[in-house]
């Protein structure tokens, strides 16, 4: 039997992680810290934009247009050489043909939501991204190759995302941001209080299949999916819509990341809707709404699958306004909850942790 939660208002908690730098980031800390962000994953809506009041609104036109527009420029430039081939006496030469290409797959194949990839150039535009977020992975594989089982009678809690999950721990891809002050302590004062020490494994600007590739190397750890009374928590999606992913794709990656919590650990899932963001005019408003239904729907499958294991929470309502826009208060880049946005959102997610544990 499926088990869906309504959405409540509550007071939240959080628990303040600093991970390693690399040397090599140093200088880039040096700008997180002074409050110039480093432009790391300038692209994803998710993680690493400038911290400017219009970014969540301009990044996804600005993406759309680098990156089709690399790619149309890309196959215009093949497609003329190969009809040259055809035309003249002298074909372009196969290297010249083959050098172009090279260039351009790394952006042209496309990472698929629901099968497992490391981030690659599909999914960044920074060279540094790939190394640090590697490392990042690493750091949390530690976290969870060092988790205990819960005391008996006790539940524990894994939460599990992108960068609005990674805010629990003070941090975005790894960098302190001045939305994030507050979240931590946000943790510890709800989620944390109720069932401590809960296990953050989240990274910035992370998709679908980013999530099913770290569960694979060592952030889903034989401890943590051993043990039965261990309460995880999805929050993923986001990210995949704002880099071009579409909503069924998105629906599929999301079911991919549940199923395997579900068939790799005894834990329960708890599933929550992507949040909403941006204008209420935003194409990404109606794909979000698409993509939360299918996942839902999808909920109700896997309960029969995994009878009383996994569950549905929207807590998004709390965060619009009476004309539906994003509540600047709880949301100021119309994306990331900040410390009173992140309140509501644990106590929203407490009350449903609640009944699938009972």
């Amino acid at each position: 039997m499926m088990r869906s939660f309504s959405k409540t208002h509550f007071e939240a908690s959080s628990l303040v992680f600093s991970p390693p730098v690399p040397p090599a980031a140093a200088a880039l800390e040096e700008e997180a810290i002074s409050g110039s962000y480093p432009d790391d994953d300038r692209p994803l809506v998710d993680s690493g934009t400038p911290e400017r009041e219009d970014s969540a609104t301009q990044a996804p036109c600005e993406r759309l247009f680098d990156r089709r527009g690399f790619i149309a420029a890309t196959g215009v430039i093949a497609a003329l050489l190969l009809t040259a081939g055809f035309w003249t006496a002298s074909p372009p030469p196969p290297t010249a043909v083959k050098e172009l290409l090279d260039v351009a797959s790394p952006r042209m194949l496309q990472e698929q939501a629901d099968v497992e990839s490391t981030r690659t150039p599909w999914s960044t535009y920074f060279k540094q991204t790939v190394p640090r977020w590697h490392q990042l992975h690493a750091s949390l594989a530690e976290e969870a190759a060092a988790f205990e089982p819960p005391a008996k009678g006790q539940w524990k809690v894994v939460l599990i995302g992108d960068s609005i999950t990674e805010s629990w721990r003070g941090t975005d891809f790894g960098w302190h941001r001045q939305r994030i002050n507050g979240v931590p302590q946000v943790l510890r004062n709800t989620l944390a209080a109720r069932w401590p020490s809960p296990t953050v494994l989240a990274i910035g600007g992370d998709q679908t299949q980013h999530v099913l590739w770290r569960l694979a190397h060592g952030e889903l750890s034989p401890a943590m999916a051993s043990a039965a009374r261990v309460a995880f928590v999805l929050l993923i999606g986001t990210n995949n819509l704002g880099w071009r992913h579409s909503t069924s794709e998105t629906h599929k990656g999301i079911v991919a990341v549940a199923r395997t919590v579900l068939t790799r650990a005894r834990g329960r899932l708890l599933i929550s809707a992507i949040l909403p963001r941006e204008k209420s005019s935003s194409s990404i408003r109606p794909a979000i709404q698409s993509v939360n239904t299918m996942v839902q729907s999808s909920v109700a499958d896997l309960s029969r699958e995994f009878p009383a294991r996994v569950g549905y929470v929207d807590c998004g309502e709390p965060f619009l306004d009476n004309r539906l826009e994003v509540k600047r208060d709880l949301m100021p880049d119309l994306l990331h909850p900040n410390a009173k946005g992140h309140n509501i959102f644990a106590g929203c997610l407490e009350v449903a942790l609640l009944n699938l544990t009972r």
